[in-house]
């Protein structure tokens, strides 16, 4: 009760938005229970269980096998027990997987969200990090595309731009761009269409929540 007394304070004081009404992460924020509540189970259990083992000749086998199942078991499913490794990435994850292998070792990435979720580029960057790490990136949080020319004097070579209308007005809106610095002008390198309805995001679906030109 204390616990649950607490996550709705976190949910009131500190939560924003739609992630406060509807309760985000709150199976997650309970799990944190999860050892304790096994610890309850144990002593409740333990001594029926002692007196149904004391029984039978392989009373010292079952325990034994027990901790062994339950050290192997998170090993042999450790793409089930954390499905949140991609999961919870969505189209941000598969845009990076799609972008990484355009990326050299020697380029200096600069990563513009333009559309509502300001966060994008900071994700972007995370997911980045991890299939492309020999990169150097950054991400351009809460940046305009005024920032642009801007990027070459700070020393960036390449720049993704979750809207390339927003880079260069003649492209589409609904497309995320990587753009190259030739020494003069930003020369679009390649570009791919993305769902600017990306699915239940906090409760929600709105478009342009992850992509387009906010």
């Amino acid at each position: 009760m204390l616990f649950n007394l607490f996550l709705v304070f976190i949910y009131v004081a500190h939560f924003q938005g739609v992630m406060s009404r509807n309760a985000q992460s709150y199976y997650r924020l309970n799990t944190e229970l999860a050892l304790l509540l096994m610890l309850g189970l144990v002593l409740l259990l333990r001594d029926s269980l002692r007196r149904w083992f004391a029984v039978y000749p392989w009373q010292r086998i079952v325990p034994a096998v027990a901790v062994i199942a339950a050290l192997a078991l998170p090993l042999g499913f450790f793409e089930r027990v954390r499905f949140d490794l991609r999961r919870a990435r969505g189209e941000i994850w598969r845009l990076a997987e799609t972008v990484a292998p355009t990326l050299a070792p020697t380029d200096r990435l600069a990563v513009l969200a333009t559309g509502a979720n300001h966060d994008g580029a900071l994700q972007l960057r995370g997911a980045l990090g991890l299939l492309a790490p020999r990169v150097a990136a950054a991400a351009l949080r809460d940046a305009g595309a005024d920032e642009i020319p801007t990027l070459p004097a700070r020393g960036f070579d390449r720049l993704l731009v979750t809207c390339a209308a927003a880079a260069q007005p003649g492209l589409a809106a609904d497309h995320v761009a990587l753009f190259g610095w030739d020494g003069t002008r930003w020369q679009l390198r390649a570009s791919w269409p993305v769902d600017t309805r990306p699915g239940t995001l906090f409760g929600e679906r709105r478009r342009g929540e992850l992509f387009g030109c906010g």
